[in-house]
């Protein structure tokens, strides 16, 4: 599994201008503690609707995709199964924002 860690972010964005940021948390979650800043885009893109952006993301030319949640146990599933599908260009946050949280705002 393709992880980052929350000291290793700055440098990875500024090494993949095309990175997105995928947070994974629902909707409710997403709302009630915004993503941390880390100076591109976040996708709010929860696990429950994903099935919807495989098929785009697989035909497309696999850009990074920084995938992250609340503790890191949803993107670590998600990029588990990316990865079998064939998208090699997944990554996840390790420990999501419980861990990661505070590094990421500095990034």
């Amino acid at each position: 599994l393709m992880q980052l860690d929350a000291s290793a972010l700055e440098r990875f964005l500024a090494s993949h201008p095309g990175a997105r940021m995928i947070d994974l948390r629902e909707h409710y979650e997403f709302i009630a503690g915004p993503p941390p800043s880390c100076g591109v885009p976040v996708h709010n893109i929860p696990v429950s609707e994903l099935a919807s952006h495989i098929p785009a993301w697989l035909a497309g030319d696999q850009q990074p995709l920084i995938l992250y949640c609340g503790s890191g146990a949803r993107s670590a599933r998600v990029a588990r199964c990316l990865h079998r599908l064939g998208y090699r260009n997944a990554w996840q946050l390790s420990g999501g924002i419980a861990l990661g949280g505070s590094l990421l705002a500095a990034a």
